[in-house]
């Protein structure tokens, strides 16, 4: 009778099949490893961009409250003269204010207003130089002013004419407003 030993041979596909299993894990660990170190790198440099875009607009969102600090305090500032001047100005604003409401008849808008000292300057626009005539012969307040100077009459498109004129004070004393 012939006796045959398989177990040397089962036992060699078992030391393959477990050296091919470790190898499989070792190649399988070095990939997941080189995979997370290649994430982390990626990750970690998009973390540094996004860390440098944030001081950025942290810098900027710095001068910004800086600005606005500093125009708020040129306001504030501001607003502590206007009253002084508003109230100097007032009764005279006041009637230029309601002589404004007899526009509606006429075909003059005013567009700016300024006041420099006791100069002030008008701005707007109008269908033709006749009704910005026949508006300043006609301005209810205009006996308030020593002198009335057209600074600029230019035609603009559509048939609109546009104007600046300046007025200057009368000087008065205190007792002719009472």
């Amino acid at each position: 009778m012939v006796i045959f030993n398989l177990l040397p041979w089962r036992e060699y596909e078992k030391n393959y099949q477990r050296e091919m299993f470790k190898r499989f894990l070792l190649i399988t660990l070095f990939l997941t490893l080189f995979f997370i170190l290649g994430m982390h790198l990626l990750f970690s440099h998009q973390i540094a961009n996004v860390k440098d875009r944030i001081n950025i607009l942290n810098n900027e969102i710095n001068h910004y409250h800086s600005m606005r600090i500093k125009k708020k305090n040129y306001v504030n500032k501001s607003l502590s003269i206007l009253p002084k001047q508003f109230f100097m100005h007032r009764e005279i604003n006041k009637k230029i204010f309601i002589s404004f409401e007899e526009l509606q008849q006429t075909s003059i808008c005013f567009t700016e207003m300024t006041r420099v000292g006791s100069t002030i300057s008008f701005k707007g626009i109008t269908h033709s130089v006749s009704d910005l005539t026949r508006f300043l012969g006609h301005w209810s307040v205009g006996s308030l002013f020593s002198e009335i100077h057209i600074n600029q009459i230019e035609q603009q498109k559509e048939e609109l004419v546009k104007f600046t004129f300046q007025v200057d004070e009368r000087a008065h004393d205190e007792n002719s407003e009472a």
